[in-house]
């Protein structure tokens, strides 16, 4: 997958994916700019509904009300007065039917300037109330919803009403009992279908459209509700005795939260005034929830087996209770009906309100009674933490309050409530600025009664998390990396699945354990590529528990390639019928991909510092190159001595920093050259090295070369050739595009050739060079290696050195019988030619005089391929000390007739 050379290492990204819950602080409570809500079916079509707009603020707030049919009603709110806007009766949501699909309605406030909404029903007076609480997108996978109601036997219907949030929101619903749904909400000739008890049902809905889930005689209690996005959930009843028999019945709703704002520990205060009491009704989101309720000095204990399950719990009217789930929980409160109990009650009928947890309170309410109920009441609750110190601030007035201490099952004091009766509108907050507070606020009537919660936050509560152990894994190619995956709780057996790159992975947490591992397959190939990083996403999908949040992390697996790039000079041989060296470079281990391509520099270099530059590129389907050269040529040009040999070494080295990362080895090669033959009889044999070919040539003295990484020096006869450069390659285009001779110029001598294969190393091991794809800049264009040699060695053209010594020049130039001499100049002055230069042409047509002179070549064809040696810089190098002749064997090149031409094929 990721090929490196030995030693370096690529990163593999693991990303756990992240829903991040948006909004500004009150976005995550009951206070906001915008809300999507609707009216349940009350028992009676003509019920009156009403709205009220309850804002903080002192100064007017502008508000709208509006449908998928268009605007209802513009208003302005105060604190002090807020508005109550009456609206028609036909918005109930009666059917779910697709007549009543577009009767959500969107109330919406200045962003700056946040409102509460609560929805009344009437039935002479006020009845059915809930607090309306805000689409928020909470850092969940998707959102559970489980209905509340009640249940009554005279044919009314227990209900949960659904609106959508977002458009696309997918929608499953299990219901507790048999329901009747359609089919397809979105096709006004959807035929309605039986959802039976347990099974499920999936649909679509979108923006402000709503679907009645509902049935009689039943209580749709714990049907559960699941989608992608947020919903509006409420649930109730339109006419429910409770108990069910004792008169009289009411309508009843209020707006469930999803199970990541539910909590474990709650505070009750009971409803004023009522002598009967009243109902707890606790649902669980979990498995094995234990409920603990303790009022006063009675407490019970309870499980709750599955989630959706719930619990029913009379307490009486002098009850402050204590209640804590070992797992969140949902808890709202009832009144019951007025002729419950022998101790009749002439006021009130059954209502609903949601009851937050602790963790939920906020530190100050904006609400109002109902005036047109007789009696009004509001009950406060307050933890007994810190910030507890006896006080409330009331409509902006410190007040000490008588408080009820509530205690839990072992007699510790956990938190005070209060209850009594009020009129008109409150804002009540804590006394200290960081201290919660709930208050709920109700009301009866003969045969009547309604309430609600005035205020609650909605931040994410009990969101298992599970992220990685470490930020960073190792494993190599081809490997497993161990990675570890950690979670907050461990009081469940939870089974997570785990995705990644088209693999599954599942990880369980057994109870009580809070880690769990999973190992995931690193893939492997056998390319080496230069060093490249991969991103994996990785998505958790839980599949036994509704509580777990997605949660942002992020861990490295650095993998250590086990594919690596070798290059190097791998042989040497001798040609007989052309007296010549070969140089042999391959690869020996590794494989390029086929978009990414090696350059290397060969370099021939003796002891004074003069050398020759190849160019030789590797790429998917060319793996080894030939470069021959004819050590005779050589010796003479040294004017060797029989004391005194050069060493001539063959340089192998990286071209630039870019590309496939190579590792050069033997990245050296040393001819060692004598004037004339000497033979030692006693020179040991050597053993060849096992990555070079082991050669033999009947030119030499002795009949075999034993080509090793010590020297070994061997001899040849005299011979006069020339020496020239060839490239194989089994592409037949790059071999056009590079396959140009070079000849290097000068008279015949004897010669003896000592060749030493040196292995450069500073220790022992493989010297590492990064080699890469050629750079672009300054010309360099992908034509060939003449043309690269050309540009990287002109790219900082300089025009003062040919202007500083043009007699000196037009002196040495004559000296034929000093090619030396003349080749310094030629390399000291004018390697760093501008050809925009003046003075260049004047330069260049005395060079090509004198280069014919000292060659004494005649004619000025191009076919003749010793001819055109002079300042161009394709025929030099940084270290250039021989009079070079550029020829090419691409039959493209017969055309050029004149130096001009050459040069312009060349640089161009």
């Amino acid at each position: 997958m990721v090929a490196v050379n030995a030693g370096n290492l690529s990163v593999l990204y693991i990303i756990a994916l992240l829903l991040i819950g948006r909004g500004k602080p009150n976005e995550f409570s009951n206070i906001a700019s915008e809300f999507k809500v609707a009216y349940l079916r009350q028992f009676s079509s003509t019920s009156r509904i009403d709205m009220i707009i309850l804002t903080k603020s002192v100064s007017p707030v502008q508000f709208s009300i509006s449908s998928l049919n268009g605007s209802i009603h513009n208003g302005t709110t105060t604190r002090d007065t807020p508005a109550i806007v009456t609206l028609p009766s036909t918005l109930q949501v009666r059917e779910t039917t697709y007549d009543y699909r577009q009767l959500g309605l969107l109330v919406t406030s200045p962003p700056d300037k946040p409102i509460s909404v609560v929805l009344v029903g009437w039935t002479s007076t006020p009845r059915s109330t809930y607090l309306a609480l805000p689409c928020i997108e909470q850092p969940v996978q998707e959102y559970v919803y489980y209905g509340v109601s009640s249940r009554d036997t005279s044919g009314s219907h227990s209900q949960v009403l659904l609106v959508g949030c977002r458009d696309n929101t997918t929608v499953t619903i299990t219901p507790t009992h048999d329901v009747q749904l359609p089919d397809n909400p979105q096709s006004s000739t959807s035929s309605i279908i039986n959802v039976a008890a347990g099974s499920s049902h999936t649909i679509t809905l979108h923006s402000l459209q709503t679907l009645l889930i509902g049935a009689p005689n039943v209580d749709l209690s714990g049907t559960k509700i699941v989608s992608n996005y947020p919903l509006t959930v409420v649930g109730g009843h339109d006419c429910v005795q409770i108990p069910s028999g004792f008169l009289d019945c009411d309508p009843i709703s209020t707006q469930v939260p999803p199970t990541i704002n539910w909590g474990t520990q709650f505070l009750l205060t009971p409803l004023y005034s009522r002598t009967n009491g009243q109902r707890l009704k606790i649902i669980a989101s979990d498995n094995a929830t234990i409920v603990a309720i303790t009022c006063n000095t009675s407490s019970i204990n309870t499980a709750l087996m599955s989630p959706g399950s719930f619990l029913e719990y009379n307490t009486n009217h002098t009850d402050f209770c204590d209640l804590t789930c070992s797992r969140p929980c949902y808890v709202s409160e009832l009144a019951f009906s007025m002729t419950y109990q022998s101790n009749f009650d002439s006021d009130g009928d059954p209502l609903l309100m949601t009851v937050p947890p602790i963790s939920q309170y906020p530190h100050s309410v904006t609400f109002t009674t109902l005036p047109a109920m007789p009696t009004n009441f509001y009950s406060i609750a307050v933890p007994a933490d810190s910030y507890y110190n006896g006080t409330v601030i009331i409509n902006g007035v410190l007040t000490t309050l008588n408080w009820t201490p509530i205690r839990d099952t072992n007699g510790v004091i956990i938190g005070y409530g209060y209850n009594t009766t009020a009129s008109g509108s409150y804002t009540i907050s804590h006394s200290h600025p960081n201290g919660t507070i709930y208050v709920s606020a109700y009301g009866f009537a003969p045969n009547g009664g309604y309430g609600y919660l005035t205020g609650t936050f909605l931040q994410p509560q009990f969101c298992k998390l599970v992220n990685f152990s470490s930020n960073v894994y190792y494993a190599t190619e081809g490997g497993k990396a161990m990675i570890y995956v950690q979670r907050n709780v461990s009081d469940t057996e939870d089974t997570i699945l785990i995705s990644y790159n088209g693999f599954n992975e599942t990880v369980v947490f057994a109870l009580g354990k809070s880690i769990a591992s999973v190992s995931v397959s690193i893939p492997d190939d056998d390319y080496s590529t230069e060093e490249s990083v991969y991103n994996l996403t990785v998505g958790f999908t839980v599949l036994t528990s509704d509580l777990y949040c997605t949660n942002s992390d992020e861990t490295t697996v650095v993998i250590r390639d086990d594919d690596y790039l070798t290059i190097g000079l791998s042989s040497v041989t001798m040609r007989e019928e052309v007296r010549e060296v070969s140089v042999g470079i391959t690869f020996s281990n590794g494989t390029l991909k086929p978009d990414n391509i090696a350059n290397l520099f060969l370099q021939i270099k003796n002891l004074q510092g003069q050398s020759l530059t190849n160019i030789l590129q590797f790429n998917y389907s060319i793996s080894s190159y030939t470069v021959s050269y004819d050590i005779t040529k050589l010796a003479t040009e040294l004017s060797l001595t029989n004391d005194e040999p050069v060493n001539v070494t063959a340089l192998l080295l990286p071209f630039d920093e870019e590309g496939p990362l190579v590792s050069i080895s033997p990245s050296a090669l040393t001819f060692m050259l004598f004037d004339t033959p000497y033979i030692t009889s006693s020179m040991p044999l050597i053993s060849p090295t096992p990555s070079l070919e082991t050669t033999t040539s009947t030119l030499l003295f002795v009949s075999t070369v034993y080509v090793t990484v010590e020297p070994t020096t061997v001899y040849m006869p005299t011979a006069a050739t020339t020496v020239f450069t060839t490239v194989e390659s089994t592409n037949s285009l790059f071999s056009q595009a590079i396959g140009n001779t070079y000849t290097i110029i000068g008279a015949s001598a004897l010669a003896v050739l000592a060749l030493v294969f040196t292995a450069l190393c500073v220790v022992t091991g493989i010297i590492s060079y990064k080699c890469g794809k050629r750079k672009q800049a300054n010309g360099f264009r992908d034509r060939s290696s003449t043309e690269l040699i050309a540009n990287e060695l002109y790219r900082n053209n300089n025009a003062n050195s040919i202007n500083d010594d043009v007699e000196e020049y037009a002196e040495l130039r004559h000296e034929k019988n000093d090619p030396i001499s003349y080749s310094k100049l030629q390399h000291t002055r004018y390697t760093e030619v501008d050809l925009t230069d003046a003075t260049y042409a004047s330069i260049k047509r005395e060079t090509e005089t004198a280069m014919q002179e000292l060659n004494d070549v005649p004619g000025e064809g191009a076919g003749d391929s010793r001819v055109y040696t002079s300042l161009d810089p394709a025929t030099l190098n940084e270290q250039d000390n021989y009079d070079v002749t550029i020829s090419s064997n691409d039959a493209d090149n017969n055309s050029i007739e004149s130096y001009e031409e050459l040069k312009d094929f060349i640089i161009n």
